[in-house]
């Protein structure tokens, strides 16, 4: 792996202290930090979160922290900075993490994607490993390093680029997409259209212009997941967007970046997920429910349909309406509109 001169990626990034010298191969979320990445801090509270996860593992080395910089002044005078220096890491601080996030992303983003060939088919190539039990039709594309296992299906018009990984006894319907790097779990069905590992929807605007956040995460669906027709799961930004064993996902239902679906989680038609929101395990979310970003629904919580769901719920929550509440309330607020609606007025 060769230097990657941080610097180069922002201009505006600067050094406020002297920095050893080590090498970057990539970009951690906030929640899993590794050694040798870079993390961004957007303010004091992800800071100290950060800087938690760093000290609580003593195998997490040669981090690269970049913080605004209006947040340097409280952390070079905290204990922390000491703390982080004992971990042979550096401070980089920019004048707006989030252009610095977009900036920065694409580098890396080439870096990981710089050898691996999409447009020759891998078993021309050689660089497939498809099990002899594995059903391939006519027409289906297969990526550089992709591996079948025993017992798959794979109908005409399917795509599935490098790096995808597909477990035993999966079925995957006509004209999927799988982007690079997904991995998909025993005895799933995915059917036709749906497309798994697409970019998720992650721009800053700066300068007149919309900068392309880019995604170097991917999507893991674990084992006897269900996926129905023209449904996309997006990639995740910097790891992966996971869903969990058992999962029954409905046709044309959109879950974005980030977002940790449970085990047995039930996602009606329509549903739309926004960038990293949380499903508690064997929730089920009625049609057209819409959650906004960064929501954290427990278990077993029910969620009407055409739901607004823009709090987080805890466990066993049973929630409607726009913006959705306890179902009760939402019941009780709909009957008092409709006798407001339906009382006579005075010139009647």
């Amino acid at each position: 792996m060769k230097h990657f001169e941080l610097i180069s990626a922002d201009p505006s990034l600067k050094f406020p202290q002297e920095s050893p010298h080590f090498e970057l191969h990539g970009i951690s979320p906030a929640a899993r930090i590794r050694s040798n990445t870079v993390v961004f801090a957007k303010n004091k509270k992800y800071i100290g979160k950060i800087a938690e996860s760093i000290l609580s593992d003593e195998s997490i080395n040669h981090v690269c922290l970049i913080i605004d910089e209006k947040d340097y002044v409280w952390l070079s005078q905290s204990a922390l900075i000491h703390q982080l220096n004992s971990r042979q890491g550096a401070v980089a601080t920019v004048k707006d993490v989030q252009i610095a996030m977009a900036k920065i992303s694409k580098p890396f983003y080439d870096m990981e994607n710089l050898n691996l060939n999409d447009l020759v088919d891998g078993r021309q190539m050689a660089t497939t490993d498809v099990h002899p039990t594995a059903w391939i039709a006519q027409g289906v594309f297969l990526g550089q390093n992709v591996k079948i296992a025993e017992g798959v299906f794979i109908h005409p018009g399917v795509t599935i680029l490098s790096n995808c990984v597909i477990e035993k006894g999966t079925t995957i319907y006509p004209n999927v997409t799988l982007y690079r790097g997904v991995k998909i779990g025993r005895d799933c069905r995915i059917h036709a259209g749906s497309v798994i590992g697409a970019d998720g929807f992650g721009y800053q605007f700066h300068a007149g212009q919309h900068i392309k956040i880019w995604h170097l995460g991917s999507v893991k669906i674990g084992d006897n997941v269900e996926i129905g027709a023209n449904t996309t799961i997006d990639r995740g930004t910097f790891s992966d967007t996971e869903v969990h064993d058992g999962c029954i996902i409905d046709n044309q239902v959109q879950i974005a970046h980030n977002c940790i679906v449970g085990k047995g989680v039930v996602l009606c038609g329509k549903v739309g997920l926004a960038g990293s929101v949380e499903i508690g395990d064997f929730t089920v979310a009625g049609g057209l429910a819409a959650f906004a970003p960064e929501v954290k629904v427990g278990k077993a919580c029910q969620i009407a349909g055409m739901a607004g769901v823009t709090t987080s719920w805890p466990d066993k929550s049973i929630v409607a309406g726009h913006p959705a509440r306890e179902l009760r309330e939402w019941l009780k607020s709909v009957a008092t509109l409709r006798k407001l609606t339906l009382a006579p007025t005075k010139e009647s």
